[in-house]
């Protein structure tokens, strides 16, 4: 595991309970999450994650964002904009199968722009117990806690817990 972390703003909870009931059935398989960004998400394009060399994400829900809820390996990152078609075709049958409320791979090219371009890939998934607040997670850039949001969307870089679960 690295020495940063990432924080993913307001999934919605739905996406995360497909995901359990998936695992219990696949536990070494992985999901898929994407999260809201219209850029990339730098370091996971700089330094791709993987099995041997994951990130550690931390989620709070769209229905409470200011406590992180679920944890996860992120184990991969790409870019929705260059994904083959028979590749897509085979996500999106995927997420039918396991992650009904993904409702499949968005259209990064859609007439808004809104849908974001970041697909990840998660193992390992992962209801905490007892949900902290964002603020005991700390930004990686500044060493400080890292403030609640008002709205879901966004991430951040953060230090890892060694207590998260």
């Amino acid at each position: 595991m690295r020495e940063i972390a990432l924080y993913v703003n307001g999934i919605f909870d739905s996406v995360f309970q497909d995901i359990l009931a998936a695992q219990t059935l696949r536990p070494h398989r992985h999901y898929y999450l994407q999260p809201y960004a219209r850029y990339p998400i730098a370091y996971l394009r700089d330094n791709p994650p993987t099995h041997d060399d994951s990130v550690r994400l931390y989620a709070s829900t769209s229905e409470d964002l200011q406590k992180v809820h679920y944890t996860a390996d992120l184990i991969r990152w790409e870019d929705k904009r260059t994904i083959p078609e028979e590749k897509r075709a085979r996500i999106f049958a995927e997420l039918r199968e396991f992650q009904p409320d993904e409702w499949g791979i968005v259209d990064p090219h859609d007439v808004a722009g809104d849908t974001g371009i970041n697909l990840l890939y998660v193992t390992r998934v992962q209801q905490i117990a007892r949900p902290f607040d964002v603020g005991e997670l700390k930004l990686k850039s500044k060493n400080r806690p890292l403030l609640p949001r008002e709205v879901a969307g966004g991430i951040a870089y953060v230090f890892p817990k060694t207590d998260d679960c």
